[in-house]
């Protein structure tokens, strides 16, 4: 549990019920003065590979002498980490401060507003105290993921100039819809009016519901493999390193610190995403500050190596399209190296289509060890059962060893200590369970 304990008593849950009241949050943006007034927002949503985007973004931003704010979640090590301003968490006097003064104002709005029926969420409360944050800093051009979907997401009171939206995957579905195709058309409901739309979705029956929202509201669209694409993708521990192309700019043998083929194409959504802004903005931008701006720093659980020899992997993988990313990445540098995991899901997570995604490293896993979390966020969650997961696990990939320690810390401990160079560890299925381990380990 991270050190921050006054938002603790505050629940998400709010967000996740139909019906959730999302215009209260703009109510009380403009009784605080409208602190988002002014900035140039780049709207970040999809199913997976927000974060990732949203961090180059800003970071490339920030390389180009932009002061730039970025509002991203959940969280892995500490809750800071969701408010930056050039790619620098907030300090924890400044975030209580801020938190303070949200409860503080929320109370005076409540009190003039008497039909306002309940509390702000965890959520409401960073997110408002961010958007305090940018603006007592100074700050002009600003970030922002999408917590969860997009219609009824808190972030979705905000005039995003620059949406952007990565893909439409299977995930939150009790929340957002059975397929694809509901999901695509709550998330794609962050973009409004006057907006412009950078987008990496691929599925066709996808893309239509895309090209008819934005026909709707009439903005304009830049699609992956048309407008902007990428290619001659090289994939190693040190980085991701590929081609560039976006109209007739060319930018050869960029590369990226983050690891992955998804990490190039999330690299390309950041990039088209600021050369439409420097367009728009007269911005003179160099290829070599694009580079820098790659390299991302304060980035944990993302094919995060926590140790080179023996090779030890944490990331953050909950879903069927972030498991396919990252056992894509994993199957590029395992080389001849067997696989060891620590593996738990969030309850509420589909097993059958992550363990599907796992099942593709094939005779290289030797072992999963199956784990138990339970940790408060802006929720309290927990991992799924390991029967129901071991069940699928033996159904789909027979021929592993499973095993179950429900100790995380102690199972990552032994796992540790008895692994050999020709192993890989990789502790993955919930950003939840890094979190959880991560607190564990610090103590």
């Amino acid at each position: 549990m991270d050190d921050f304990q006054i938002l603790q008593k505050y629940s998400s849950k709010q967000i996740l019920i139909e019906g959730y009241d999302i215009g209260m949050i703009r109510e009380f943006l403009d009784w605080l003065g409208k602190p988002d007034e002014g900035m140039t927002i780049f709207h970040v949503g999809g199913t997976s590979g927000k974060g990732s985007t949203s961090t180059l973004l800003a970071s490339i931003m920030k390389m180009h002498g932009l002061k730039t704010g970025l509002f991203v979640s959940p969280h892995v090590e500490t809750v800071r980490e969701r408010i930056q301003i050039n790619n620098e968490f907030i300090e924890e006097g400044d975030l209580k401060s801020l938190v303070d003064k949200v409860l503080v104002e929320f109370k005076k709005f409540e009190k003039a507003n008497s039909r306002i029926k309940r509390a702000l969420t965890y959520f409401e409360i960073l997110l408002v105290a961010a958007l305090l944050y940018f603006q007592s800093e100074h700050v002009k051009y600003v970030v922002i993921e999408v917590g969860i979907g997009g219609k009824l997401d808190p972030t979705n009171v905000l005039f995003g100039k620059y949406c952007i939206l990565t893909n439409v995957g299977l995930d939150h579905q009790k929340y957002l819809g059975d397929t694809v195709e509901e999901i695509a058309k709550d998330k794609v409901q962050i973009v409004k009016s006057g907006a412009n739309l950078i987008t990496g979705i691929e599925k066709p029956r996808v893309r239509e519901i895309i090209k008819g929202w934005t026909e709707k509201v009439t903005v304009d669209v830049l699609w992956s493999d048309k407008e902007f694409d990428i290619g001659k993708i090289d994939v190693s521990l040190d980085g991701t390193s590929f081609d560039y192309r976006f109209g007739k700019i060319l930018l050869e043998g960029l590369c990226t610190n983050l690891i992955g083929e998804h990490q190039a194409k999330d690299s390309a959504l950041a990039i088209t995403a600021f050369l439409k802004f420097a367009k728009d903005s007269g911005l003179v931008w160099e290829t070599e500050l694009i580079n820098k701006g790659l390299k991302v720093k304060n980035f944990p659980a993302r094919f995060e190596i926590k140790s080179r020899s023996p090779l030890i992997i944490w990331d953050g993988a909950h879903n069927a399209d972030k498991m396919k990313a990252l056992i894509a990445a994993v199957n590029k540098i395992k080389g001849d190296r067997k696989i060891k995991m620590l593996f738990a899901l969030k309850s509420d997570k589909e097993v059958e289509g992550v363990v599907a995604a796992i099942k593709t490293l094939g005779g290289e896993v030797s072992q999963i060890v199956l784990t138990d979390y339970k940790i408060r966020q802006d929720i309290e969650v927990h991992s799924a059962k390991a029967d129901t997961v071991k069940k699928v696990l033996n159904k789909t990939i027979p021929k592993v060893q499973i095993l179950y320690n429900p100790e995380a810390e102690g199972a990552y401990h032994r796992l540790v200590a008895e692994l050999q160079s020709s192993e890989i560890l990789l502790v993955t299925g919930s950003f939840y369970l890094l979190s959880f381990l991560s607190e564990k380990l610090k103590n």
